[in-house]
């Protein structure tokens, strides 16, 4: 899937959202029409004290996530014809830059975004521990 870049908007934590179009199209002049936004978050941007209760070290973030992580919202819609794929497109990323350009303006959620993928992460290395303990006991 190609995507196009539609707009970079700059936001007020330093951050930059990236809006895209995801469309692809299906038979019969018709379209599958998605919109993503996207935003790149260096890991070296986790504070800690924007966070309450119990957080990584900024050093333990970047050992299991690396250099950046990415947040990523995909909106779809399916079937839309090619006369009005433009519009619903636009109408779909204005509708969503609405709801969604005050909380990836905050600044606390770069380190908000940055912990979800931390606790991501580790909860899946945990659970692959424990599914690897479970297979070794097995004979």
């Amino acid at each position: 899937m190609e995507e196009k870049l539609i707009r970079s908007i700059p936001l007020t934590n330093g951050l930059e959202l990236h809006l895209l179009d995801g469309s692809k199209p299906l038979p019969g002049k018709r379209w599958l029409t998605r919109c993503i936004i996207r935003i790149d978050i260096p890991t070296d941007r986790f504070d800690p004290g924007m966070i309450s209760g119990p957080t990584p070290t900024p050093e333990e973030v970047q050992a299991v996530l690396g250099d950046h992580v990415e947040f990523e919202v995909k909106r779809e819609r399916n079937f839309i014809s090619d006369s009005d794929k433009p519009s619903v497109l636009t109408g779909m990323c204005d509708m969503f830059l609405e709801i969604t350009l005050g909380y990836v303006s905050l600044p606390n959620f770069p380190a908000k975004c940055i912990l979800g993928k931390y606790r991501q992460v580790s909860a899946a290395r945990d659970m692959q521990g424990r599914m690897g303990n479970m297979s070794s006991r097995q004979v």
